[in-house]
This record gives structure tokens, sequence and C-alpha cells, in this order.
């Protein structure tokens, strides 16, 4: 009995000295974050990043409008097939709205998810940074080929200093940056779960010619918020709040993560709403900044600008796959763009059928040879068959 509590003492001495030394051995390498991450996912009950984040990092609040704008609604929404149901109880959706010419078809909720649940957007962030620039091209408050060294002083003498805002939101920045969604010790987990965003951003290097080809980086629209606020003197939640938040009709605050040392905003990431007020962005986006006959956020040739194709090397994709900020694909005819969020959340606007669909989730498919997840398709075709039914005559509340 003595000799196995002896040997039972020498297992945990062991495996507290191995602890300690790869706790320690993170910290001395500049892997500290992991630490983070291991405590807000792993031992919460999954690994990496979640749609409900929202408490478990610094925020800043996002005040909705004071006139609200509410999807016209009937007798009965129509229902997803039982297949299509299926569908998204596979993938782990958890809503799923789709609105046609400003009446909401079709509202689905799953598990714990209501109307008033808040949900990360993760890289949709990227679009609304760049609804943000456009608004505020717009104002005259910055141009598009401003580079990032007239507002962030730090990078003045760094060779991303000379980066405009136009390359970091089309994704042809070329930096040092690592891009992964899965690797702990990427520059994405690194963003995600650190304390200081800025420190980060400051070491990225020049690893290609800027603007010449598609090389997808969320570090590029991390910089391009950091200039964006510098330029305009206040945070990208208050400017949000201010020019974009409050103008939409929403009916509740939107949230966005920062990061702990700087209050800077994660804006490749991580801005919570509700599925109703996702659903807004993207009519404001298929009415091309046009709200309503009295508010006007940004000017169509700006939403023309965001979602025409870029003139860079696509090289992941057989033709144009990507905007400025906006994914951009051609489906059986139809031309459509969408923001979009690794676990499979989605604002997708099909202009010629005055169609918005939102969809939030856990996880979603592997994408295609063009560069799209194969779930994408789905929902559209879904969109396509909730109207088909509706002009038919179907009644929808």
């Amino acid at each position: 009995m003595k000799n196995a509590l002896s040997s039972m003492k020498k297992v945990l001495l062991r495996t507290l000295i191995i602890l300690i030394a790869v706790v320690a051995l993170l910290k001395i390498s500049g892997y500290g974050y992991v630490l983070t991450a291991v405590n807000k996912s792993i031992l919460d009950g999954h690994f990496g990043p979640g749609i409900y984040d929202l408490d478990k990092f610094p925020k800043n609040e996002i005040k909705p409008a004071e006139k609200r704008f509410e999807w016209k609604e009937k007798d009965k929404f129509i229902p997803l097939t039982s297949e299509e149901n299926e569908f998204h109880k596979q993938v782990r959706s958890t809503s799923f709205l789709v609105s046609y010419a400003d009446t909401l078809l079709s509202e689905s909720y799953w598990g714990e998810h209501t109307l008033i649940s808040y949900s990360n957007s993760f890289s949709m962030a990227k679009s609304i940074t760049a609804t943000l620039c456009a608004i505020a091209v717009d104002k005259r408050e910055i141009k598009w080929e401003d580079p990032i060294s007239l507002y962030i002083e730090e990078t003045r003498g760094l060779d991303i200093g000379k980066l405009n805002f136009h390359q970091l939101l089309n994704m042809s920045a070329n930096t040092s940056w690592s891009e992964s969604g899965g690797n702990p010790f990427s520059n994405n987990a690194e963003a995600y779960y650190d304390t200081d965003l800025k420190e980060l951003l400051l070491t990225l290097e020049m690893k290609g010619k800027p603007g010449s080809k598609f090389n997808y980086q969320s570090g590029n629209t991390a910089l391009a918020g950091w200039a964006l606020s510098n330029a305009v003197g206040i945070s990208i939640s208050e400017y949000a709040e201010q020019n974009l938040w409050s103008k939409i009709g929403t009916n509740f605050p939107a949230y966005w993560s920062t990061d702990e040392d700087n209050n800077l905003e994660k804006a490749f990431c991580c801005f919570y709403a509700v599925s109703r007020d996702f659903a807004k962005l993207g009519r404001l986006w298929m009415n091309k900044g046009q709200w309503d006959s009295t508010t006007t956020v940004f000017n169509a040739e700006q939403m023309d600008f965001l979602i025409g194709a870029q003139e860079v090397d696509y090289n992941v994709c057989p033709d144009v796959c990507y905007g400025v900020a906006f994914w951009l694909e051609n489906y059986n005819g139809k031309k459509f763009y969408y923001a979009r969020g690794i676990l499979g959340q989605y604002v997708i606007v099909i202009p010629e059928e005055q169609l918005i669909i939102v969809r939030t989730g856990h996880t979603r498919l592997d994408k295609n040879e063009r560069y799209h997840p194969a779930d994408l398709y789905e929902y559209v075709e879904q969109g396509l068959r909730m109207k088909t039914l509706y002009e038919k005559g179907h009644r929808v509340s």
C-alpha cells in the first residue's frame, strides 16, 4: 500500500512539474495566450472559439435605433421541409431567416437559440468593417487609397504602413499574418485570445507585392479597423452606433469584442447581434446604402465598389470570388454576394430576387473548388423555394 501511494505521489509530482514547465515554456516563447484559450474554450467544454463567447472578453456596446424597423408578418411562416430541417440539424444551425421584399417568409431556431439570442459573427465582421469604411469615405473622413501610416503613427517607417484601406479589405495586402481557423499557434488564435492586438499587428512584415494577389488574412481587417478608428477619432463601435446601427432600425444592441489592453475592437471578427438585426444589414446592402426615403447610410457607388470584381490574381478561386470584404458567387445564373463567418454565419443577398437569407450555427461544410462552403448553396436553394411558394400564394406571418 505504501509503495502504491509513493508511486502515485511520484506520478503526480512529475505531472505537476511537466505542467509547470509547459506553462513556463508557453509564456517564454510568446504563446501565453494559449493558456487563455484553454481556459476560455477547452475548460468550458469546446475546442476553439464559439458563437456564445460574448461575455468571455471585453466588449463595447453599440446601441440600437430609436426608430425600429419591423419585418412584415402575416399568418404563418413557410416551414422548412423535413429534409431541410434535418440538414440544419446535421450542420448544427442555430437560426435561419428568409426575407423577401421586406416580408419575413421563414424563421427557425434550434437548441436554446431564440430570436433574442446573440451570435458571434466571426468574419462577417469584415463586411461590417468595410461598410464602416465606405461610410467614412462617403463622409470624406478617409480615402480608399490612403496608406494606414496616415492614421497609425506606429506604422510610420514600417512597410505595412504603406498598405491602404483598399488593399487591406480586398485581401491583397500579402503580409506575414498566419491565417488559420484551427491552429492554436496561428495569428488568428493570438488575436482572438491575447490581450494586446496592436502589439501583434506591429510585428507584421510584407511577404508579397500589395494589390497583386488575393490572400485572405484576418490581420488586414484588424489593421483597417485600427486605422479607421484613429481617422474618425472614436472607436469603431461608437462610429457604428452613430452611422450604422442606429440608422437601420435595429431592435437590439450589438456588441464588439475588444482586446484587453487597448479597448481596440477585433475588427476581423467578434461582432455580436441577433439574427433579425443581422438581416437588416442585408437589407441595407441590398438597397445599396439607402435605408429608406429619408435615410442614406452611404451612397450606392460605395456598395458597387464593395461587391465589385478586383484586379488581383485570385489563385484559390477559378474566377472572381471576393470583392472588398464581401464574398461573390454566381449560382444557376443568379449573382449574389454575402458575408460569412468561419462557423457558418451568413448574411446572403440575392438582389435580383430581393432575397435576404441569414443563417447562424456551430459548423459549416468544407469549401468547394470555388472556395465557397458547400452548405451555402443549400441555404440559397431554401430561400428560392420559399420565395416561389410565397409568390404562388402561400401565406406567411
